[in-house]
């Protein structure tokens, strides 16, 4: 049974089927799936040990972060229905412990690299064969590979030759903790090739994505996505969702951006957002049309639901389900007949 309610908006389960496609998003310490069947909205679920980044890879497989590891979902079905109709049944094939760094965003690089956020270390990391991961960029203004959170690395976004090319924290510092007094306007976008920063004044951005050849981000503290000026930084009012925004991703000329309640406590309760808080705060999904700025449907997510961090596409299923290997489930697994 699952443990959270999912209310879509008038249009937003014919739109979705329209799309063709099916969404992942974390929530709290869960994983959702967001499909269709039919009319029916169908949502799976599962639980982890704090979810936060999320990514779909290559060749039908999907990369999450916990709390401590990366892992690496892929589908057992290929090209066969699954038991309750899915088109992908996604099972955790590896985890790769990465320790308590804080991997709020993942991407695969075009070389098929797994690059993902670390807010402990202040950079970009990978997957390493022989320690827990490596670093492979930190902005220009920390001066040392730490773990001491200094900058609060929240997001990064691949160009469109698949290269790492823009970075969002919290704060331009390189003091230990020092960018939870400038969490409200202290944040910035970094252009990674140019070693500059591209946009200052943001408040908690996150992620930074690409799409048609525009740069999109998630500006959380402010509840707004924002279109940045890949030249100047010059920054653009798409919407204004009633939460705190985060997770980005793009359908259709559609924009679907997380959105979370406002928080009354912890770092982020200075944000704008948690100062004056919306009238009617929502927590879900927003679908925004790019062109005219309009939230055209939305998901709401009740009973149990933690912040909304990571929204990713799988292309090509309506309907996606996903299982784990857990102690205290029944082991579950795909078995082909290879042997006849």
């Amino acid at each position: 049974m699952l443990s959270i309610n999912a209310s879509p908006s008038a249009d937003f389960v014919s739109w979705l089927a329209a799309a063709g496609t099916s969404l992942m998003v974390s929530t709290g310490d869960k994983l959702l799936t967001l499909g269709v069947d039919g009319s029916r909205l169908v949502v799976d679920e599962l639980k982890m040990d704090v979810v936060m980044g999320v990514a779909a890879g290559p060749g039908r497989s999907l990369y999450a972060a916990s709390r401590w590891q990366l892992h690496d979902l892929r589908d057992a079905l290929d090209g066969a229905a699954g038991p309750a109709g899915e088109d992908q049944l996604l099972i955790n094939q590896r985890s790769h412990t990465t320790g308590f760094i804080g991997v709020r965003d993942i991407a695969v690089d075009g070389r098929g690299r797994v690059l993902f956020t670390t807010a402990l270390c202040n950079g970009v990391a990978t997957l390493g064969d022989r320690l827990n991961f490596d670093l492979v960029y930190r902005p220009p203004f920390v001066s040392q590979d730490v773990a001491e959170e200094r900058c609060h690395v929240t997001g990064l976004a691949l160009d469109e030759e698949g290269e790492l090319a823009y970075v969002t924290c919290a704060a331009e510092t390189d003091e230990p903790a020092g960018w939870l007094g400038v969490v409200a306007e202290g944040g910035v976008v970094v252009d990674v090739r140019s070693g500059s920063v591209l946009a200052r004044g943001l408040s908690l951005p996150s992620s930074p994505r690409l799409h048609d050849s525009q740069l999109y981000v998630a500006n959380a503290g402010t509840g707004e996505l924002l279109r940045l000026d890949r030249g100047t930084g010059a920054t653009t009012r798409v919407v204004a969702l009633p939460g705190l925004a985060r997770g980005l991703a793009f359908v259709a000329g559609r924009a679907i951006v997380g959105c979370s309640m406002p928080p009354d406590e912890g770092p982020y309760a200075g944000l704008p957002i948690a100062r004056i808080p919306p009238h009617k705060p929502r927590h879900g999904l927003a679908v925004v049309d790019l062109a005219s700025g309009t939230v055209e449907h939305t998901l709401t997510l009740e009973a149990g639901s933690g912040d909304v961090h990571s929204v990713a596409i799988v292309d090509d299923a309506r309907r996606v389900g996903i299982r784990w290997h857990n102690l205290d489930t029944d082991g579950y697994f795909v078995l082909e007949n290879h042997t006849d």
